[in-house]
């Protein structure tokens, strides 16, 4: 298969049904069970060859998932996943239990020691943002 005919193959179907119709053991039509098979040997074919230079994977997630996803409405978003629960920029802190950092030292009556302190440490999330 050319890279051309896989292009007009995902431009063609919407490999959003595909996914839902697949794991959910549903009966796909014609036109998808060829472009499920068809996708299927494909990237089966770069596994065997161990690596992707042409970044195949790439932009396949790229034409699909981010058109079909981000595009979705809302209610679909909605019924999916727990939206609204925490915001973008709401943070939280977590006090946590002292550490006893008390160390007692044997010294001269009146004598110096290291320094020693109870830590009293209060954590706050450190947020990244990863993408593929």
């Amino acid at each position: 298969m050319t890279n051309i005919e896989l292009a007009e193959l995902v431009s063609s179907t919407n490999m959003y049904d595909i996914a839902y119709k697949t794991s959910r053991n549903m009966t796909l039509t014609d036109n998808e069970s060829e472009a499920s098979a068809m996708l299927d040997a494909h990237f089966k074919e770069i596994g065997k060859r161990g690596c992707d230079p042409d970044h195949e994977i790439s932009a396949f997630v790229q034409k699909v998932v981010n058109e079909e996803i981000y595009n979705t409405p809302d209610e679909l978003l909605d019924m999916i996943f727990d939206r609204g629960t925490i915001g973008e920029f709401d943070d939280f802190q977590n006090i946590t239990t002292p550490k006893n950092t008390l160390v007692a030292y044997e010294a001269a009556k009146g004598g110096n020691v290291p320094r020693s302190y109870l830590d009293v440490s209060v954590l706050t999330p450190t947020w990244k943002n990863r993408q593929i």
